[in-house]
């Protein structure tokens, strides 16, 4: 078989799935396709509750709708926009081979005009774009384990210093929240004796490394209660976000496990793994040590970074 044929193989396979929602053909799309996909799309793809949350918001909200797509990958949610009766959908995605995939899925919406392919970031979106018109309701999943980790925050702020985006505009979602819980795992107890830090706090930076375990870790044990870190309603962004709380501590403990939560119209999504333990975001565990007790742990965000701390 010639790479033309197996490709085109594959893109059948695409289109199959996102037709019937089979496992078994996005598992054919995935061995097929002759050039690498991210791994993380097809579980993305394969992810049920991440899958039902947008659905069900987007067909009780994109109905005679301009819509966007921001970073549509291979199109599961603009499928969903046109299933709702969405009036026309811009589709962004910057990954070339996505686009790629994309493009043939939906060559006959292209071709009609229901659906306009904009192969390029969000930093190079321009009101321009829009030749059909305003869109008037954003679907958007840039987050990663951490929430922050994909830079959602700095990416709508852009977009709406620049006006290709209004705060007013209907989103999907529009509010999400950043949520942890203290822990403690042996297994790193002496990674963090560090004598630096052993007089005031255990420090936590820089949210791009994804944490220190893997997303699925299912070592160690909470002890206290989840709560939230940050609350974040697109409506009234800020560059930086700040928050202190002061949370009980049932032991001693030498971690934070984070996870966030989406929150629509209609549906509400958890990542955290004791809820909803095959999110294929998984959750994130960093050094925070902490005594016994209450707690006072201080967080923000800017620019990239997030930093939080427990004070002894």
């Amino acid at each position: 078989m010639n790479v033309n044929d197996q490709q085109d193989l594959a893109l059948a396979a695409l289109e199959k799935y996102l037709e019937t929602k089979s496992h078994s053909a996005l598992t054919k799309f995935w061995q097929l396709y002759p050039r690498p996909i991210p791994n993380w799309h097809l579980t993305m793809m394969n992810d049920k509750p991440r899958n039902d949350f947008y659905y069900g918001e987007i067909k009780a909200r994109a109905t005679d709708k301009i819509v966007v797509d921001l970073g549509c990958g291979s199109g599961l949610l603009t499928q969903y926009a046109l299933e709702a009766g969405a009036k026309h959908i811009y589709a962004i995605e910057q990954d070339p081979v996505l686009q790629k995939c994309f493009a043939f899925a939906f060559r006959e919406e292209i071709k009609n005009g229901r659906v306009t392919l904009l192969a390029k970031s969000s930093q190079a979106l321009t009101v321009e774009d829009f030749a059909f018109g305003k869109p008037e309701l954003i679907i958007h999943e840039i987050f990663g384990k951490a929430l922050f980790n994909e830079r959602v925050l700095e990416t709508f702020n852009d977009l709406f210093s620049r006006k290709v985006f209004e705060e007013t505009t209907d989103f999907i979602p529009q509010k999400f929240s950043l949520m942890a819980c203290l822990h403690e795992q042996e297994k790193f107890g002496s990674k963090i004796k560090d004598p630096k830090y052993s007089e005031k706090f255990w420090f936590l930076e820089d949210i791009s490394y994804f944490g220190v375990s893997s997303s699925q870790d299912k070592e160690g044990q909470d002890v206290s209660p989840a709560f939230e870190i940050f609350s974040i309603d697109l409506m009234t962004l800020t560059d930086k976000l700040e928050s202190e709380v002061t949370i009980n501590a049932a032991n001693d403990g030498n971690m934070l496990r984070v996870w966030f939560e989406l929150q629509g119209d209609k549906n509400h999504l958890s990542t955290d793994v004791q809820a909803n333990p095959d999110n294929h975001w998984g959750n994130s565990k960093f050094f925070v040590r902490f005594k016994q007790g209450e707690v006072n742990l201080k967080s923000t965000y800017a620019n990239g970074k997030f930093l939080t701390y427990a004070k002894k």
